[in-house]
């Protein structure tokens, strides 16, 4: 499929699922998309989809290569069981907002303990738990 009509079809909200928000409600600025209808995967396992996820751009957002007409467009790939793809949708986004914390709480110091002894360790540990809340 040439790249103007793969854009087109991102865009078209008609081949979408609405996805979800954080509380299950139903977002009408976002779509989610089974893009394994147009796009081929050779060699990974029996069930592997390719969902694409589109959304408008928020304030301040800077725009990158793969942004489309104003949506942000990123992709996750999963051999989960189909239930339904804007649920699929919301459990990524919720483990990737994990996994970003984890990232935030190594780069605090939680990455690596400096100390010997288990009681300073776990104050250091401490420590990095509340400057991340102070970040954020």
């Amino acid at each position: 499929m040439p790249n103007e009509r793969f854009i087109g079809w991102i865009n078209d909200k008609e081949h979408g699922e609405q996805a979800l928000d954080q509380h299950g409600n139903q977002r009408h600025n976002a779509w989610v998309i089974d893009a394994t209808k147009v796009i081929e995967l050779k060699d990974y396992p029996e069930g592997t989809c390719l969902y694409l996820r589109a959304e408008p751009l928020h304030p301040g957002a800077k725009v990158s290569l793969f942004d489309v007409d104003g949506h942000r467009v990123t992709a996750f790939l999963t051999n989960a069981p189909r239930y339904n793809v804007a649920f699929l949708d919301a459990r990524h986004r919720a483990r990737a907002r994990c996994e970003n914390r984890i990232k935030t709480l190594k780069n605090a110091g939680l990455g690596k303990l400096p100390f010997k002894a288990f009681a300073a360790n776990q104050l250091w540990a401490n420590l990095a738990v509340l400057a991340v809340n102070l970040v954020s």
